[in-house]
């Protein structure tokens, strides 16, 4: 019984979407800049103002940048 609780419980904790959220800081005194009260809480699991990170920092971003030819001092 107390491991199908824990089972239960750590299925929701892995629901909540914090982490992968664009407003998530990371710095544990203001987790979310929205919701700092619910962020990595289970309230925090249906956030209506939950926008994915890799939505708002494209990884083709890094690699468009990435692909530009360096800029020389002396070209300038």
């Amino acid at each position: 019984m107390v491991l199908q609780e824990a089972v239960h419980h750590a299925g929701k904790m892995h629901k909540i979407p914090c982490a992968k959220c664009q407003f998530f800081t990371g710095n544990y005194q203001l987790k979310c800049t929205v919701h700092p009260s619910i962020a990595l809480s289970e309230a925090a699991i249906d956030c209506p103002d939950y926008r994915s990170a890799s939505e708002f920092y494209p990884s083709t971003l890094n690699d468009s940048v990435n692909e530009k030819e360096p800029v020389h001092a002396n070209t300038l």
